[in-house]
């Protein structure tokens, strides 16, 4: 009958210049605060409010703690009152001991001893957990313990003999029922055709067994009902070996076998599960993880949460009277690994059951491993992904990248390569310059010789010069500006200005060839989006090309016309270049724009492959017809500079 002492010492804060205990959400950075605050106060400020915080709690319980009920009611209780109870509290243990000292001399020596030791202790809230303290409290309490209030739970109330409580009693009451269990293995097993009960002869066994018979008397016309309550241990064991198919077994409790032989509840539950060829189900929580289902349990673990509420909301201030009493504290309970061992699928557990001892899966274990895992592969598979985009986004430039630069150095051969045809060109050109510097060279020096030497006419002559020198140094550059290397970008164009420098380029080279050279220009000037030098090298291999093609024509018939204007669709500029030549045959056509394709026995067959390139790279396109009465026309289309959205002509 030794009591125990634990004082419960919640967190503390201040709150309206009074102490008040919160739980354990800030504990230990409120404690300090406190503590801080408390060390500026003077000692006799401090002691009065800490004096009127301390509650006394006495706890009797029915047995002591290796009791099963004790060891689900006490944590429980205690976790609330650290959670819910706004105090610093001293908590005194008891027991009755009825397990051990059932007779009635001993419990009531129990029960004076206990009078005597608290009676005046001051006590500000008692709790009883179980039959004999409830009924110790009932007795008691008026004369011992008065207006001190009362939480009962642990017991049904039955067991305590259905009491009137007088206002200061509040609690829990514990609730058995048996059918609801029945009604679980029903839902867990349909195929069930034979309960067995299990029992034994102890006062607690013969009072449970009492309540299962009356709880069952509706099944019985549905299920076929044994009691195995009056056998010694050894011959119950045999029993439940050879029970028939579709059997459950209901154990309620087995203190006592027949022969008077002791059994704590839990050992006895764990002799009969491995014995029993069938699942056995159970009444109470306190007997779960021993080889029972589980079913519709009375929770005394329950019992604890809601006594340790109802003793903080009384603590708080609340009158016992005004708390409602609660009865029942059950809930379904299965244990995981018996459902498996009976091939129980989870579909048929009822919804809202509370599953224990259930292995996590491997997902559940290594959840956020394999998440980290998968993270860091998805993260890894992306970026790999992204390497090999920009790898090949990269080679692909490089790929654009070189074949511009091979078409350049392609197109400067093919400009170079022209200069045998432009030689003659070029020495007609500047021969007239030349010619007349040399003249007016002449005349200049004869009037200096003069006696009396005329400064105007000699002026004019140098500005002849001048001006010779000029004409000179212009088709120069422009022959330098065509056959250069130079990199192709996109800028406004005028197409008549195109046409019309590459006609100078090629005209001494046109008469030469005997050829008539006609140009044709746009009234309105066509402005394009392209680049100078690389179309005046498409208007001159088109037009080389078309001069080549009439060679063996007659003189008069060599008529070659380049034509400027825009598209009927108003978005590109136009030049055509028509020839009176023989045409394109039907089977070059396929070929004309290959590399390295010609007709003539003397060309490297690039001039149409690189001026088609060439086009590509401004946006452009260039097309080939043959004309009804002879001869072909080439015909340039490149988007007008107005219409800059349209990259490409239709």
């Amino acid at each position: 009958m030794t009591g125990h002492l634990d004082i419960r010492i919640p967190s503390v804060s201040l709150r309206d210049n009074r102490c008040v205990f919160n739980g354990h959400a800030h504990r230990w950075r409120t404690t300090v605060v406190f503590t801080l605050l408390l060390c500026a106060l003077p000692s006799p400020l401090i002691a009065a409010p800490f004096a009127h915080q301390v509650r006394r709690i006495l706890i009797i319980y029915e047995t002591g703690p290796s009791a099963l009920s004790f060891r689900l009611i006490d944590p429980q209780l205690r976790a609330t009152l650290d959670e819910e109870s706004p105090y610093l509290v001293e908590l005194y243990t008891e027991s009755m001991e009825t397990g051990l000292f059932p007779d009635e001399a001993s419990q009531q020596q129990t029960r004076e001893a206990y009078i005597r030791k608290y009676k005046d202790r001051k006590l500000d809230l008692i709790i009883a957990a179980g039959p004999s303290p409830i009924q110790f409290m009932i007795e008691s309490h008026g004369t011992y313990f008065k207006d001190i209030p009362v939480v009962f739970c642990g017991a049904t109330k039955e067991q305590v003999g259905n009491p009137q409580f007088d206002a200061h009693f509040a609690g829990v009451w514990l609730k058995w029922e048996p059918a609801r269990t029945v009604d679980a293995a029903l839902q867990l097993l349909p195929g069930t055709k034979h309960v067995v009960v299990v029992g034994g002869k102890g006062l607690y066994d013969r009072e449970l067994e009492a309540a299962v018979r009356k709880s069952l008397t509706g099944y019985e016309h549905q299920l076929e009902i044994t009691y195995l309550t009056n056998l010694a241990m050894p011959e119950l064991i045999e029993q439940l070996k050879r029970l028939p198919s579709n059997t459950v077994v209901l154990y309620t409790t087995l203190e006592r076998d027949a022969a008077g032989t002791y059994f704590p509840r839990t050992t006895s539950l764990e002799m009969l599960s491995s014995a029993a060829n069938a699942p056995i189900f159970v009444l109470f929580d306190t007997l779960m993880g021993h080889g029972a289902i589980g079913g519709y349990l009375s929770s005394f673990a329950g019992q604890g949460r809601e006594a340790g509420r109802i003793a903080s909301r009384i603590l708080s201030g609340e009158r016992a009277q005004d708390i409602p009493v609660l009865v029942g504290t059950n809930g379904y309970i299965f244990d995981w690994r018996q459902l498996q061992q009976w091939d129980i699928v989870k579909s048929k557990i009822p919804p809202g059951s509370k599953i224990l001892y259930r292995e996590p899966s491997d997902w559940e274990k290594y959840k956020y491993k394999i998440i980290t895992v998968l993270a860091f592969l998805v993260a890894e598979t992306a970026l790999v992904f992204l390497l090999i985009w920009l790898i090949k986004r990269r080679t692909r430039a490089q790929q654009v990248l070189e074949r511009q630069l091979v078409l350049e150095e392609i197109s400067h051969l093919n400009r170079v390569a022209s200069m045998g045809h432009m030689a003659a060109s070029l020495a007609h050109e500047l021969a007239q310059p030349l010619a007349a510097i040399l003249g007016n060279a002449q005349a200049a020096e004869r009037l200096i010789s003069r006696s009396s030497p005329d400064i105007e006419e000699i002026r004019a002559a140098l500005i002849d010069i001048r001006e010779d020198d000029k004409r000179a140094r212009a088709v120069l550059e422009n022959m330098r500006a065509l056959f250069k290397k130079q990199t192709i970008a996109r800028h406004e164009v005028d197409l008549n200005e195109v046409a019309t420098g590459v006609s100078r380029l090629v005209r001494k080279d046109a008469q030469l060839r005997g050829v008539e050279l006609r140009l044709i220009l746009s009234s309105n000037a066509p402005k394009v989006l392209g680049d100078e030098i690389p179309l005046q090298q498409v208007i001159l291999n088109l037009i080389n090309n078309g001069m080549d093609a009439m060679r063996d024509l007659p003189t008069d018939r060599r008529v070659l016309t380049v034509t400027t204007g825009v598209g009927a669709d108003l978005n590109c500029g136009v030049i055509l270049v028509e020839d009176n030549g023989p045409g394109i045959a039907e089977k070059d056509k396929m070929k004309l724009f290959m590399p390295f394709f010609t007709t003539k026995s003397e060309g490297l067959g690039m001039g149409l492959s690189i001026s088609r390139s060439i086009l590509d790279s401004l946006g452009g396109r260039i097309s080939f017809e043959n004309r009804p009465e002879q001869g072909s026309v080439f015909r340039v289309e490149l988007p007008l500079a107005v219409a800059r959205e349209l990259f490409v002509c239709a």
